[in-house]
């Protein structure tokens, strides 16, 4: 009998330190694979802002060109009144027409080298036409 309880706790010794073992290495995984997901958020994040900040810079470009095209806020309004798309650098500029209730000239800008499309409201500050980014 005392040979039978021995290999009794050496079997069930050796079962638990391998459920042990086991749950360690599936945490281990879990851990693993939840650090890896932070980065790659993380990444994601980043690069967005940077898409973002970029996007800022180039709607600054885009007021100057504007500015330059158009003499006022009001001659702008108008040609965007009448539908009408205006192609300046990489970008096409059209009145988004689901904003006519609220008496706002609100815009699609779409960057064409990467296919997106993002909202932004255009206004008169001193005369000049400033684009403000509502969406992105």
């Amino acid at each position: 009998m005392k040979g039978h309880s021995t290999w009794q706790s050496k079997k069930g010794s050796i079962f638990y330190g391998v459920m042990i073992l086991i749950l360690c290495s599936s945490l281990l995984v879990h851990q693993n694979r939840l650090i890896l997901s932070h980065l790659y958020i993380e990444r994601g994040i980043y690069s967005m802002d940077v898409e973002i900040e970029a996007f800022h810079k180039e709607m600054k470009n885009l007021e100057v060109e504007l500015n330059n095209q158009f003499e006022t806020f009001s001659h702008f309004s108008s040609e965007m009144n009448k539908n009408k798309s205006i192609k300046i650098f990489s970008f096409e500029i059209i009145k988004d027409s689901m904003y006519n209730e609220y008496n706002i000239l609100m815009l699609k800008v779409t960057d064409k080298r990467i296919n997106i499309i993002r909202r932004v409201i255009a206004k008169e500050i001193e005369g000049k036409i400033i684009l403000v980014v509502r969406e992105v």
